[in-house]
């Protein structure tokens, strides 16, 4: 079988049974999670939290599609698709307003309350104008700035910047004061606004499921407006938002651009309940890497995989990736081939840059995660393993690794034989000739195990 043909990036297909090829038991998360909105008629606002990577896409997209089954209002939305917009307020409410089937005068009422609403929520002034006013008046020194601003401007700019400086100052009065006028008015919008909202969604038999996904990779601000925006004027019965999002990468994004000191602390206020994805069980991971290696003929140790997998803590998202990877790797000359090719590509997908790495530094690196990994399973602490010496460590281990055709044990004896201080025996100086075996390719004009992959893997190995 010509594994290349095999290789095709997952593509968007319209999901015709909702977690089907669910190869990390997501679908009970999904049937939690439906269980719980379906009895939330107070509304709410759900922070579902995943690394990135961890196939929260996937998951959200199947959920819709099974609550859709279930008969519920579901809308899904690409927040990262529509940051561009000045105000989410707009989306939320067209989305919401194209998705209930609600009587025609409900529906138009809805709508001109919407319209209202929208105005009110969004500054009508030229940018400069409005940036000013914000400016001064949180100076909280209004007149005084005001006058200095208008005055630096005249002098600056003589005839043109007088001209310049009247008009601004007369459009700021007249501004700020439609403000105080206008402030009744906004307010009651805005109060219609909900109560239209609510009339429209309040004979639904389950509450509408909004899922917004991608936050994490928006705009700051736009993350943060639509946050507000949802507590403010969507947190109504019958409505419950679902926020798909790496909430550390969110909250790192928001405390960077507006210098909070605790990013956690301010979006506490807006979501009522953190679910974060159920921990990786291993089980899962042996089921993804059968089904790959079958799809792709892989001839791999399914074991090492499964070992490797686990020393390197990858999500759905690496392992599939590196295993895409493998399948395009066609010369596989011996059982260790693969081992040093799968280390090779979870240091890259984990930003460990191995090809910067000497061969040494590079061996080594795998086999201090191997004893991270090692150590954190209490069974290896009943075995005499020396941890502090990593040499003796990997020959250990090797020697207590049972399983057949594996290429795991080989990279582990040439790392002692290579590294130790202790004087080799009979049985451990065979395994020096073990390098050649550790190359990439059987080019033996690069001896370097790193650059041999590095070139094979980076530099065309798909047509070689």
């Amino acid at each position: 079988m010509n594994r290349n043909t095999n290789f095709i990036k997952d593509r968007e297909e319209a999901i015709t049974e909702p977690f089907k090829g669910d190869l990390w038991g997501r679908a009970k998360l999904g049937e939690r999670l439906t269980g719980f909105v379906s009895n939330l008629q107070c509304g709410a606002t759900i922070a579902l939290d995943a690394e990135w990577g961890a196939g929260k896409t996937w998951f959200v997209k199947n959920w819709k599609a099974d609550l859709e089954e279930k008969g519920h209002k579901v809308i899904y939305i690409d927040a990262f698709a529509h940051d561009f917009m000045e105000d989410p307020f707009l989306i939320l409410s067209m989305e919401i307003l194209n998705t209930v089937d609600a009587d025609k005068t409900v529906a138009a009422k809805f709508k001109e309350k919407f319209i209202n609403a929208y105005h009110a929520v969004l500054p009508n002034l030229p940018m400069l104008i409005w940036s000013l006013a914000m400016t001064v008046m949180g100076a909280g020194y209004f007149g005084k700035i005001a006058q200095e601003t208008f005055t630096t401007a005249k002098d600056a700019a003589g005839e043109v910047g007088e001209k310049a400086g009247e008009l601004l100052e007369d459009s700021l009065k007249e501004h700020l004061t439609g403000l105080v006028e206008d402030y009744n008015t906004n307010k009651n919008e805005l109060k219609y606004f909900k109560e239209a909202l609510t009339n429209l969604v309040k004979d639904l038999e389950t509450p509408l499921v909004f899922i917004v996904d991608e936050l994490d990779r928006c705009k700051p601000e736009f993350s943060i407006k639509l946050i507000e925006r949802i507590k403010h004027f969507f947190d109504i019965p019958n409505i419950v938002f679902v926020l798909s999002t790496n909430k550390n990468q969110l909250e790192e994004s928001i405390n960077s651009f507006y210098g909070f000191k605790s990013a956690n602390s301010y979006l506490e206020k807006f979501i009522d309940l953190n679910i974060k994805f159920p921990k990786r069980n291993h089980d899962y991971y042996r089921e993804v890497i059968l089904n790959y290696t079958q799809k792709f003929n892989l001839r791999i140790n399914n074991s090492d995989i499964l070992l490797l997998s686990k020393v390197f803590n990858l999500n759905s998202r690496d392992l599939i990736r590196i295993l895409q990877k493998i399948a395009l790797i066609s010369n596989f000359h011996h059982f260790i081939s693969p081992i040093i090719a799968f280390i090779f590509l979870a240091m890259e997908q984990k930003s460990l840059n191995p090809n910067r790495l000497s061969d040494k530094d590079f061996l080594t690196k795998f086999i201090e995660l191997l004893r991270e990994y090692a150590e954190s399973v209490h069974s290896f602490h009943q075995e005499p393993y020396d941890f502090k010496d990593l040499p003796k460590f990997a020959d250990q281990y090797a020697s207590g690794y049972r399983e057949s055709n594996s290429g795991l044990p080989y990279l582990l004896k040439y790392y002692y034989v290579e590294y130790t201080t202790d004087e080799l025996d009979q049985n451990h100086t065979q395994h020096k000739n073990f390098k050649s075996n550790l190359l990439a390719t059987f080019d033996r004009s690069e001896q370097s195990i790193v650059k041999s992959w590095d070139n094979y893997i980076n530099f065309g190995f798909i047509v070689n």
